[in-house]
C-alpha cells in the first residue's frame, strides 16, 4: 500500500502491514471513517468488509451485524460523516446483472441496514461523492449490462440523503458526456463535486450555495 501526504505533496511506500491483509481483489471501494479513524475498504468478487488503522499500521476484517450486502463489484461508496455511515448504492452482482441496492454501514453501531427507498435504476460504476456542506450523496452515470450482453453508459444525476432515507433525481443543462469511466471528489473549500473521466475532462458541479 501506499500513502499519500497532501501538505507535503508525497508519496510514500507503507511497511508491511501488521497481521492479516484482504485478500488480492479488484473493484473494490475504499472510504475514510472519521469516527474511528480508519480506512474502510468494501465490495470487490467477496463479501468481506475490512478496516485499516494508518495509526497501527493493522488490517481486521470487520464482522458486522445485521445482513450483508451480497457480493458487489464496483459499488458506489461514501462516506457520510453526518450520520457516521458508509452508504452503499449499486454494484455489479454475477458479471451481467446489477443492484439498486441501497445499504448504510453503521460505524457507531457495528451494523448493516438495508434501505428501503426507491432511487436510481441498476448500476455499477458510478461517479458519487459526499456533499457535507448540504449532508447528501451526489451520484451520477454509472453502466449497466442487458441480457443481450451489450453494454450501456447512464448519464443521470441523483442525490441521497441519509437523514430522509430519500433519493431524489437531479435535471441539470448540461453534465459530463457519456462515458465508461468516472471519478469523483468533493471540494469542501468550493463546496463543488468535481468529476475527471476516462477522456481526462475535468467537470464541476454544485448542488446548493
Amino acid at each position: 500500500g501506499w500513502l499519500y501526504y497532501s501538505k507535503k505533496r508525497m508519496w510514500e511506500m507503507m511497511p508491511h502491514t501488521n497481521g492479516k491483509i484482504p485478500p488480492h481483489i479488484n473493484a473494490v471501494s475504499i472510504v475514510y471513517d472519521r469516527y474511528n479513524k480508519k480506512v474502510l475498504l468494501f465490495g470487490g468478487r467477496i463479501r468481506e468488509l475490512w478496516s485499516f488503522s494508518i495509526k497501527e499500521n493493522l488490517w481486521n476484517k470487520v464482522k458486522p451485524k445485521g445482513n450483508e450486502p451480497p457480493v458487489l463489484a464496483y459499488p458506489s461508496v461514501v462516506y457520510d460523516e453526518r450520520n457516521k455511515k458508509m452508504i452503499v448504492f449499486g454494484g455489479l452482482l454475477d458479471g451481467i446483472h446489477s443492484s439498486n441496492q441501497t445499504w448504510e454501514y453503521d460505524v457507531v453501531e457495528n451494523k448493516w441496514l438495508l434501505i428501503n427507498t426507491k432511487g436510481p435504476s441498476p448500476r455499477f460504476a458510478a461517479a458519487t461523492a459526499y456533499d457535507s456542506k448540504n449532508g447528501v450523496l451526489i451520484l451520477f452515470g454509472g453502466r449497466w449490462k442487458s441480457e443481450d450482453g451489450k453494454w450501456h453508459v447512464l448519464s443521470d444525476s441523483w442525490i441521497y440523503d441519509s437523514t430522509l432515507k430519500k433519493w431524489s433525481p437531479i435535471k441539470t443543462k448540461i453534465y459530463p458526456e457519456t462515458n465508461k469511466t468516472y471519478q469523483a471528489a468533493y471540494d469542501k473549500i468550493n463546496n463543488v463535486v468535481i468529476i475527471l473521466d476516462n477522456k481526462a475532462q475535468t467537470w464541476v458541479f454544485r448542488y446548493r450555495n
